[in-house]
Formats: C-alpha cells, structure tokens, sequence
C-alpha cells in the first residue's frame, strides 16, 4: 500500500470513528458524564502510531500476568499440601458425583438386593439361606413430612415368600403381612426413622472432605514425584505423606472432629442416619476424640499416603499403615479395590466396589465383592443391588386405623406370629442379617 492509499485508509477510519461517535451521542442511553466529556480530538488523535508506541507496555503487563499465573499454578501443584488436599477433594468428588442432585418432595423407586455369601464358620447356615434369597423392594417417600412406605417381597429359592410392608410416619412405625396377622402392628420400642436422602448423603461426605482437608491444612505435609505401578501401566504421580506421630495425634484428633462438630449440615444429616438429636450427636462426636487418640497411639507411627496422576490430578490410591492398622483404597478403571487389617487382631478385609450410575443418575447398579479373613475362618460375598428413583406426584398412606399395639397382642397371637416367622427361612434370615 502506497503513501496515497494509506492516508486515504486512515482518514476513512477517522471519518468513521466521527460518525460512529455522533451516533453515540444521540444514544440518550449514553448521556453518562463520562461520554458527554468526551471529545473527538480524543479518539481522531488516538492515531495508528500512538497506538503502536503502547503496544510494548501493554505486551510487557500481559506477559507479567501470564508469568504470574504460569508460576502461581507451578506453585499450587508443586505445593504437598495442596497436592493432598486436591487428592482427598478428588476422591470425595468421584464419589458425590455419582450421587443425585435431584430432591423431590415425594419419591419412588425399587431396590433388587442379591446376596452370594459363603463361610466356614458359626454363620454358614445363615449366609447360605441369605444366598438362595433376593429381596424386591418398592418405597415410596414423601421428605417433607418424613413419611416412608416400603414393602418388601423375599423370593426364596425363585418362590415368592412372606411379604412384608412397613410404614413409618414420624411417631411409629407400623409392620404389615397378611400371612402374618390381619391387620397391620405398631411396634412398641421401635422408634420412627427420618429419611435418608442424597442431600444428607452429600453432607456426610462433604463433612468428612471438609475434615481431612483441614487436617492436611494444619500439618506438615511431604511430597515428591514418582512413578505409580498400575499393574498394566505406570502412572507419573504426586506422591504426598503426612505422619501422625506423638507430637501432633492429640492435635489431629481435636481438628478433625472440631470441624465435623462444626459444620452443621454434616451433624443435621448425621442426627438423620443415626436417628437421634443433633445435640446427641455432637456428644457423641466428642466422645470419639479420646477413641481416636487411642487408635492413633496404638499405631505408633500412622503414615498417610495419597496418590493423584501428575497429568489428570484424578486420585489414584490412599493408602494409611500402623503397627495395628493398614488401609489402602486403589483407583482402578473407575472402581475401587480396598484392603483393611486390623494386625493385632490378624483381621483382613479385601475385596472391591464397582458403581454404575446411568446418565439422569435415576438407576444405580452397585457391586460388592469382598473375602474377610478372621482366626480360622473365612467368609467370601458378592452383594448385587439395583436402586431406581424418580419423582412421584402423591404419597399413597395405607388405612392404619385399625392397627394393633404390640403390647396389645395376646400370648397365642404373638406365638402365631414368631413361629411363622421362624419357620419362613427367607424371613428368618432376613430379621437375623437386619439385626
């Protein structure tokens, strides 16, 4: 472009800015002080040249901010501290992730529960009736009056059993059966449960994340770069320790479980599961100090492991090794294999947990296997449960009107009762595995 046609460009570019500028004005919307003082020389004098003699400083001020953000990320990930806690966050993430958001005020859903147990010691006989039982249950809730209606089909060797409905409402709970009494009986010493939904999940899990961060945040933290056998492939991982010792378990003990007594969504949520207050709760919170600190003495020495790849920051592997304790939970394709040894006792629990969760999170498919090994026995399970939910528009109470006190039963009525219960195996078995 030659002389001619370059001030032929800019002066179009500053007849436009011109224009631009007037069209500006007549906006009443920018009738602000700042554009009313604006005049044209302003911008027209803004020229391609002033332009370009700014062009170093502003290039200098971006690459500062790049450079301290590059050197600030460095640091974070560099940082053990940081790298343990993005390690518990991850793991604790991997697990809320899968549970539903979704909180309806009224829910149903089925739950298909199988069980393949065996064991050589004093409770084959019951794991073996367990293992020839599935149990299909249909629920419904309604959380915002704490209402719960569940009934229960036991399907024993692929025959349908006794089946059972249980209604609980927040004063008592009323048990069910035709084949059993004919009306339903409110139990006496039972207390009535409140109703355990993916929120109070989340807040137990998000209680106890928020307590293991904060531990990591007060302690001395280790770490260094490393390579991770993964069996099939190595993983280039952040490798991170922290030691609970007798200089600071004491110290641990009381942050950890401040903090949990602390957040009061994990205590509300905990009072649920428990079935009690949460001023009961926060007591018993307190007594586990003293407990802790015990368990911590006992090993000694507690040295704490926690795994993340370099590359994703995804959790790998959490491993904590005592004198009488060893834990470890290993990240594998998405499921996760445990190992848990009391060594005093010579007690080893080993197995796996698999989770399928489909897209609307509305489906669980949930898999436990798992071999405990104690003394001389030995007990291997498979545990296969399905669970569906979605939102349902009424809550359907059953008529408990006539229901009967189960004080208020007389002696042949309840030996009626107790010998068919006692006589269904699929029954028998499933009040021994509740207890």
């Amino acid at each position: 472009m030659d002389k001619k046609n370059l001030d032929e460009f800019v002066q179009k570019i500053e007849d436009n800015a011109n224009e631009t500028l007037e069209d500006t004005l007549l906006d009443e919307d920018a009738s602000s002080e700042d554009t009313r003082g604006l005049k044209y020389e302003d911008i027209a004098l803004n020229t391609t040249k002033d332009k370009m003699s700014k062009l170093p400083w502003l290039m200098g001020m971006f690459l500062i901010i790049i450079i301290s953000i590059v050197f600030g990320f460095m640091f974070l990930n560099g940082n053990p501290q940081t790298i343990f806690t993005m390690a518990i966050d991850n793991f604790f993430s991997s697990i809320t992730g899968s549970i539903s958001d979704n909180v309806y005020d009224i829910s149903k859903g089925k739950i298909n529960a199988n069980f393949n147990i065996s064991s050589n010691d004093e409770y084959a006989d019951t794991y073996k009736n367990i293992s020839k039982t599935s149990f299909n249950i249909d629920y419904s809730i309604d959380n915002a009056n704490d209402l719960s209606h569940i009934k229960v089909q036991p399907v024993y060797n692929g025959d349908k059993q006794t089946s059972m409905d249980i209604y609980n409402n927040k004063n008592s709970i009323y048990v069910y059966s035709k084949d059993l009494y004919e009306n339903y009986i409110k139990l006496d010493k039972t207390r009535p449960f409140k109703i355990i939904g993916s929120k109070d999940i989340k807040n137990i899990l998000n209680g106890l994340n928020q307590a293991f961060d904060k531990v990591a945040t007060s302690e001395k933290v280790s770490g260094s770069k490393n390579n991770f056998d993964a069996g099939n492939k190595t993983i280039k991982v952040y490798e991170t320790k922290l030691i609970i010792g007798d200089n600071n378990y004491e110290r641990v003990s009381e942050t950890f479980i401040n903090t949990l007594k602390s957040n009061d969504e994990f205590v509300g949520s905990l009072s649920k599961l428990m079935n009690t207050s949460n001023s009961k709760v926060k007591a018993y919170l307190d007594e586990l100090i003293p407990k802790l600190e015990e368990a911590f003495k006992e090993n000694e020495t507690l040295e704490v492991k926690l795994y993340i790849d370099k590359k994703s920051h995804n959790f790998i592997k959490g491993e904590m090794s005592g004198k009488r304790n060893y834990l470890s939970i290993l990240n594998k394709d998405g499921s996760y294999e445990f190992n848990i040894k009391d060594l005093k006792k010579k007690v080893n629990n080993s197995g796996k947990i698999d989770l399928d969760v489909n897209k609307d999170r509305s489906k669980y498919d949930l898999n436990i296997n798992f071999k405990l090994e104690k003394d001389d026995g030995v007990t291997n399970g498979d545990v296969k449960i399905a669970y569906t939910n979605k939102k349902a528009s009424s809550f359907d109470k059953p008529d408990v009107k006539k229901a009967v006190k189960e004080s208020d039963l007389s002696e042949l009525e309840r030996i009626s009762i107790y010998s068919k219960i006692f006589t269904n195996p699929s029954l028998n078995s499933f009040l021994k595995f509740l207890k």
